[in-house]
């Protein structure tokens, strides 16, 4: 295997801007494949009861009075394996299920921090900054408004005042119940940074999610709804259509323009106007064959995407993320968003998620879109 490839899988894993997991069919039918494996410290002690999950999925685990743990009935494709245990750094590690049974032991630190952390004193603007963090985080989408944090003492925020960044820590898994969707989620919050003068956000995570019950069948058809149109358009709709060189046939259109992330503001200080070639940039050109399960995309010029099968809801037009047609263009209606590169190239797969989690950078429609349009890899979603 290629040595380049092989960095980027053995630093796979999840981010949410990104955020990032969503595939369609049922993952995880019956099959041979399973993950198994020890958690010791770095003693070589071995942990009962420490957490373990399949980040993105409904798999999760504790380990057992000998610190086993045992995932069976999964399917081929890449996971990031994710353990935590009280007085400990949290672990993940990224494997590639492709011959079969896959044994994975972990070894978890100490955490010094949590061991010196002694008083927690009162925040006068904690209850300022977390209605900041929940707007950041969940997004301004209508399934945002039916999120709710259980168990928001496990937040802490600082503000760094010369860099204009508000930064959020947890304790522990961040609970969350999704309304809108139907989920329980457990967020282990590995970092949030948000630049609130220049709007930009960056945040890191592993989520777990489990089915709430619905109270009739008449919100179990509203969630299946809800849990499709989260999905359609989304960033890993696109990502998993372009895997399989499916973009079209699945509604995206994309085209080829100059417009540079890294330079948004013309000399006066405005946002330059987006122009694009009218002619559709074909996938071919952009996928390369990787390894084993993996492709690699590339590309240099920012991408304009139009996502056809869907339309511009009013919470996103007066959301601020929202791109206005192209200068001089006859693109379709739909949803707008941009695509810029960040890296030389990105390896993709099968279940949409993409490596390294920088590698991308995102605006309009796709960068809305928040955690609580999240849904697991084993979502079954409707497609247009």
């Amino acid at each position: 295997m290629n040595s380049k490839y092989r960095n980027y899988l053995q630093r796979y894993c999840s981010l949410i801007v990104l955020l990032l997991l969503i595939s369609t069919g049922n993952l995880f039918a019956q099959s041979n494949f399973s993950i198994s494996g020890i958690v010791k410290d770095n003693k070589g002690l071995t942990l009962p009861g420490a957490t373990v999950f399949l980040s993105g999925t409904k798999v999760i685990g504790s380990t057992d009075k000998n610190g086993k743990y045992l995932f069976k009935d999964l399917l081929p494709g890449a996971y990031t394996i994710v353990t935590k245990y009280l007085g400990f750094e949290t672990a993940s590690y990224a494997v590639t299920l492709i011959d079969g049974p896959l044994t994975q032991n972990m070894t978890l630190k100490e955490s010094t921090g949590q061991l010196q952390q002694v008083v927690i004193t009162g925040d006068p603007n904690w209850g300022k900054r977390f209605e900041e963090f929940k707007k950041r985080f969940f997004g301004s989408t209508p399934n945002a408004s039916t999120c709710k944090i259980l168990n928001k003492e496990v937040l802490h925020f600082k503000m760094d005042k010369e860099k204009n960044t508000l930064m959020a820590t947890a304790d522990d898994f961040l609970e969350i119940i999704n309304e809108g969707l139907g989920y329980k989620i457990k967020y282990l919050l590995e970092d949030f940074k948000f630049d609130t003068k220049n709007g930009v956000l960056f945040y890191q995570g592993y989520p777990s999610f489990s089915d709430l019950k619905p109270k009739d069948k008449k919100q179990e058809e509203s969630w299946k709804k809800n849990r499709s149109n989260a999905y359609n358009g989304s960033i890993n709709h696109l990502i998993k259509s372009m895997y399989n060189h499916d973009a079209i046939n699945q509604g995206f259109r994309m085209y080829a323009t100059d417009y540079d992330f890294n330079k948004p503001l013309d000399d006066d200080g405005n946002e330059k106007m987006i122009t694009i070639d009218n002619q559709l940039v074909l996938i071919d050109s952009l996928i390369a064959d990787g390894d084993g399960n993996f492709k690699v995309l590339s590309f240099k010029k920012t991408l304009f995407i139009v996502y056809v099968n869907g339309r511009e809801s009013f919470n996103y037009k007066n959301s601020g993320y929202m791109l206005r047609r192209p200068y001089g263009s006859n693109v379709a209606s739909g949803e707008y968003s941009m695509m810029s590169l960040l890296e030389n190239d990105v390896l993709i797969d099968a279940h949409g998620n993409y490596n390294p989690p920088g590698g991308l950078a995102f605006k309009g429609h796709m960068a809305w879109e928040q955690v609580a349009e999240l849904t697991p890899l084993e979502a079954e979603v409707l497609h247009p």
